[in-house]
């Protein structure tokens, strides 16, 4: 099974993001994941590729552009290029190195979608934002949403 990992920003996640891969892992397994797509940005996705390493889940790294690294805050730099590091494969999707505007992200988030099976959303369940997006596509695209609230840490698969 095929999972594509999409989630909020460090700052919408809580302190305890120990547990927060704990639990990331926790999903991955019960939903059967063989493989994960996630998109490099720090937070959910991060910790996400930390778990599938702790785990030994294989995963791809889609960089939306060339320079994406130079964007990445100091703090998230080391586990940036962990993630590329064990990475079982990388694939940009531009080779602009500079930030050409927000369809670099859609761009992304589309492309893990239309490629997983399933979609795991570290998500509140706010309406706006890129996980909402993402969620939305996911939903158009038919493709099952599996949700962690990164508050509470409950799991659920979402009624689309």
């Amino acid at each position: 099974m095929k999972i594509a990992i999409t989630g909020h920003r460090p700052e919408k996640l809580g302190d305890d993001h120990n547990l927060l891969r704990m639990n990331i892992a926790k999903a991955l397994h019960k939903i059967g994941a063989t493989y994960m797509y996630q998109g490099m940005a720090p937070g959910a996705d991060l910790i996400a590729a930390k778990a599938a390493r702790n785990i030994g889940l294989p995963f791809m790294a889609v960089v939306p552009w060339m320079g994406h690294v130079t964007t990445i805050t100091p703090g998230w730099a080391y586990d940036y290029n962990k993630a590329l590091y064990y990475a079982d494969y990388v694939e940009i999707l531009s080779d602009s190195e500079t930030y050409t505007g927000p369809w670099l992200y859609h761009n992304r988030n589309h492309f893990m979608v239309d490629h997983a099976d399933q979609v795991l959303a570290i998500w509140d369940g706010s309406d706006k934002g890129g996980t909402a997006s993402t969620v939305k596509y996911a939903k158009k695209k038919g493709k099952p949403v599996n949700i962690l609230d990164p508050v509470d840490m409950e799991f659920y698969i979402a009624d689309y």
